[in-house]
């Protein structure tokens, strides 16, 4: 089983060298992520992968949308530093924050509150749409305004995916935002991505990744200055239009940092959320547990 995967893992690099299909086109980065394949064949798969995107937005005669400069402040063990951030931050390579991560707008006046927009095809009766409930509903609205942009056009529901649907309405600014009802965002993006634009985005929050119904040709388009990978996908995108990814050092080990092109967040103890988790297991959130699982 396992020689097969190192033959597979040299048919890929040698399609990467040559001018023919590129290995994306063989598999699927979602697929090279739940395989045994080298890490670093996932992370050129999922490179490929975003080199066909931007292939394609350039055919298209698409382009980025600009944005002011923001300002970071980020901790990694003992050492603070400042720097700014355009489309890309000016971090050193492979980065892992360990810590905190504060972006704030380097115009004047700030913004009163900071708009921070989460995009995904997954809003339901499954892991994504249940577990963000729990992120939506901590948010302080006197500081955060969250949005939630859905890829996929609202199918006839099941009861219990129509209760979750209505659970992200509610606690989303605007409702939940489908940006399928004008054009077919994976193949005409420009829209949906001004759209995100249109709404002062300062933050937007990937929960796809490269999983089915992913975001790519929209996120490439950059609508939002800062663009953040979470919950779905924890392998690299391979892309230029997310900075970061928000992980921890089981799912995301730090030793691995270079095999990401975005910097690396990672939680203290798990990016993982649930629905009801600090009244289900508020024991995992005290100080106690916390130190001893360290």
């Amino acid at each position: 089983y396992y020689s097969r995967f190192q033959v597979l893992a040299g048919t890929l690099v040698r399609m990467s060298r040559s001018p023919g299909p590129p290995p994306s086109q063989c598999m699927g980065p979602f697929a090279a992520l739940v395989s045994p394949l080298p890490q670093e064949v996932v992370a050129l798969i999922a490179a490929s992968a975003a080199q066909r995107e931007e292939h394609i937005s350039a055919s298209q005669g698409l382009r980025r949308h600009a944005h002011p400069v923001y300002g970071y402040l980020y901790s990694s063990g003992s050492s603070r530093e400042k720097g700014q951030y355009a489309l890309a931050p000016s971090l050193p390579a492979h980065q892992h924050v360990t810590a905190s991560l504060t972006v704030s707008l380097a115009t004047t006046p700030a913004p009163r509150r900071l708009v921070v927009g989460y995009v995904t095809s997954e809003w339901g009766d499954n892991s994504v749409g249940k577990e963000m409930q729990a992120v939506l509903v901590s948010h302080d609205l006197r500081r955060i305004v969250p949005r939630c942009y859905a890829l996929s056009p609202r199918m006839p529901p099941s009861p219990s995916s129509a209760l979750w649907r209505r659970k992200a309405e509610m606690a989303c600014q605007g409702g939940l935002i489908d940006l399928s009802a004008t054009s077919d965002v994976a193949t005409h993006p420009a829209a949906a991505a001004g759209k995100i634009n249109e709404d002062g985005v300062h933050i937007l929050i990937d929960l796809n990744g490269w999983m089915p119904g992913h975001a790519a040709s929209l996120l490439l388009l950059t609508p939002a200055p800062l663009q953040v990978g979470y919950k779905n996908y924890v392998g690299t995108m391979g892309a230029s239009w997310e900075a970061f990814l928000i992980s921890d050092k089981h799912a995301s080990p730090a030793d691995y940092a270079e095999d990401y092109s975005e910097h690396l967040v990672l939680m203290p103890r798990s990016f993982y959320v649930t629905e009801d988790y600090k009244h289900t297991h508020p024991e995992c959130l005290s100080s106690s547990s916390s130190s001893s699982s360290s």
